[in-house]
């Protein structure tokens, strides 16, 4: 039983994200009709064309061998909180920024007020290591309502399926992205999620990546823009796509690459919301 509670805290965390993720992109979304300032989050100028997920994919393979050369030569630790810090402050003002603009009519009010936030999130990350999950869940729900904002819904998806390639080769063919993964884990950085529990033979522990996290959050709010029904597919696929990763993990024991998983429930839901005229 204690597996299957592990597992429903890593779906709590997992779906807490899609929430305040998708809330927060549809709300950007709408602010920068009006909002230039927030119209400059915008991460590409061409949010339709595939030459701008090939961009968004070159600084993903950039970033990830920025950190696996970190992980493997560097021993010292400031370097990695200040990569989290940066990374934790400025995505996590954004859902402070959704959650905070709505009562106030001052948008630079509400900006100053999100960042400061955000810095205070993430200097209480960086001295309190259990706060990891929560900083975890406002960083990616921040990053994907950017992204989600950025990209159209088709371009998410392309980008999705670059990324689920990435995936699967860092995973089991290069390895590397296990090596990141554990020593991550062990600095608890808030770079993924974790659900634990001690039992009597050690500990039963539950992991997943915020990149995992992140994809649904992007589907979700582009989606959103054609329809209220393309974001609802999406949301219920990324759901049944953990349930579909906990009986792999329980039957393989092993590590995983869970966004290739997510990618094939979402094209799936996707094909059959299609066929059935729901979308």
């Amino acid at each position: 039983m204690k597996v299957v509670q592990v597992f429903a805290y890593l779906l709590l965390l997992f779906t807490l994200t899609q929430v305040l993720g998708f809330y927060a992109g549809t709300f950007i979304t709408q602010d920068a009709k009006g909002n230039q300032v927030i119209q400059g989050l915008q991460v590409v100028s061409q949010p339709s064309e595939p030459a701008s997920v090939g961009y968004l994919f070159f600084y993903v393979l950039l970033g990830a061998a920025f950190m696996y050369l970190l992980v493997k030569y560097y021993k010292g630790e400031f370097l990695f909180m200040l990569i989290e810090f940066g990374v934790v402050s400025f995505a996590s003002s954004i859902v402070f920024y959704s959650l905070i603009k709505p009562f106030l009519s001052d948008t630079l009010l509400s900006i100053a007020i999100s960042v400061a936030l955000g810095l205070a999130l993430g200097l209480l990350k960086a001295a309190l290591p259990q706060l990891k999950n929560f900083a975890a869940v406002m960083a990616t729900a921040g990053a994907g309502a950017v992204f989600g904002f950025s990209l159209t819904f088709y371009m998410g998806l392309f980008f999705m399926v670059l990324l689920s390639i990435y995936d699967y080769i860092a995973v089991f063919k290069t390895k590397h992205m296990v090596t990141m993964a554990k020593t991550l884990s062990k600095r608890e950085m808030s770079f993924m999620v974790t659900s634990r529990q001690k039992t009597e033979k050690g500990e039963i522990r539950l992991e997943l990546g915020t990149g995992d996290m992140l994809m649904p959050v992007i589907l979700e709010t582009s989606g959103f823009q054609i329809s209220p029904a393309y974001a609802a597919v999406v949301f219920l696929a990324s759901v049944f796509s953990l349930f579909v990763l906990f009986v792999l993990l329980t039957r393989k024991k092993a590590v995983l690459p869970a966004l290739p998983i997510i990618a094939a429930c979402n094209f799936i839901f996707l094909g059959a919301a299609k066929l059935l005229g729901m979308i």
